[in-house]
């Protein structure tokens, strides 16, 4: 479960903060040969605003996690945005996971990307977990 909480608030209130949202953008495709196709301009400037809104330089990133629509039209165009955004010339630099699908505790439901991809670099309780490594 994500609880969102303005910074200042839940510092005030003792609450552990785990992340803290710095920025967000959205944006539309707008016309592209087919509604589910992405386009790769959009992709682009939604990054970068994001980036920009967040105060946040792309070189100083370290990995990038995106949701992937495991298509092969789809991937490959979302791949291209970010490479150029991010600079994933140099794959020294800047890890990059794309993730087509979350089961576990997300199955059948509806719920953003953006949250959906919050839980896998935030882990909280998993299910069918019996133990862990101490």
């Amino acid at each position: 479960m994500v609880f969102l909480k303005r910074l200042e608030d839940a510092r005030r209130d003792g609450d552990r903060v785990r992340a803290v949202i710095r920025g967000t953008a959205t944006n539309q495709d707008g016309r592209t040969g087919a509604i589910t196709k992405p386009s790769r301009d959009a992709q682009v400037l939604v990054y970068r605003a994001a980036l920009r809104n967040a105060g946040v330089d792309p070189d100083t990133v370290g990995m990038v996690e995106a949701y992937g629509t495991g298509t092969p039209v789809g991937d490959p165009i979302e791949f291209s945005g970010l490479a150029e955004v991010y600079g994933l010339a140099d794959a020294t630099r800047c890890a990059l996971a794309i993730a087509t699908g979350r089961h576990d505790n997300l199955s059948g439901r509806y719920i953003t990307t953006g949250e959906a991809g919050s839980g896998s670099r935030l882990p909280g309780p998993a299910l069918h977990l019996k133990g862990h490594a101490s």
